[in-house]
């Protein structure tokens, strides 16, 4: 997947981020919104929720999504996991629940969020 594709790989992996994703598209109009500011504004705080509600299954299915971007060639790919994760990794209880889904690509990021390797 190339960076300018994750908008579309996004609403199809996670479809409850169809409707997130059509707001940004109405207020970027005629323009595309950025994934950066779609996964950052959409997915992000998803994700979050559902770790902060314990929604094991939806939590596993998006992380095991951006587990799938983690190792993408593409380094813009990459980063729109570290912006995802990043509220998530600084979440004490969030990420106590998040972390035990985690894949080993998405957990190094959230190690160097942590440490503030990242920031």
């Amino acid at each position: 997947m190339k960076y300018w594709e994750a908008n579309r790989a996004l609403v199809e992996a996670i479809p409850e981020t169809n409707l997130g994703y059509r707001k940004h598209k109405m207020l970027f109009w005629p323009d595309e919104p950025g994934p950066t500011v779609v996964y950052e504004d959409v997915l992000k705080p998803l994700l979050v929720s559902l770790a902060r509600d314990n929604q094991t299954a939806d939590l596993k299915r998006v992380l095991n999504f951006l587990e799938m971007l983690s190792v993408n060639e593409d380094s813009d790919v990459r980063d729109l996991v570290v912006y995802t994760v990043y509220d998530l990794c600084l979440d004490d209880a969030a990420f106590k629940v998040a972390k035990h889904h985690m894949g080993r690509g998405t957990r190094r990021i959230c190690r160097r969020v942590i440490r503030e390797e990242i920031k």
